[in-house]
């Protein structure tokens, strides 16, 4: 491997208007940084995709902002959008 990482990562929101928004998107960057820093266990060779639940645990620290988890920033990201977001899937290369 030449050292590069790639992340697929679908976040789902209700309306194309969040989507758009610059907020959501930071948001969608950040969580496949966080991937891609962290390995989460549940990707396997054997699997291109895996239900976030299992995989990137939503206690985890996030590493953009060490007094943050997960958890806390995507409920922040909903509370900042209004709307229900789901980190479905990953996939890691």
């Amino acid at each position: 491997m030449d050292g590069n990482i790639g992340v697929l990562v679908e976040v789902n929101c209700e309306t194309d208007f969040v989507s758009k928004n610059e907020v959501f998107r930071d948001f969608v960057k950040n969580i496949a940084m966080q991937i891609a820093a962290t390995s989460p266990v549940c990707i396997s060779k054997m699997s291109y995709h895996r239900d976030i639940g299992a995989g990137l645990p939503l206690e985890q620290v996030f590493i953009k902002d060490s007094s943050l988890t997960i958890k806390v920033y995507l409920d922040s990201i909903i509370a900042k959008t209004g709307e229900n977001i789901v980190i479905r899937r990953f996939f890691q290369i």
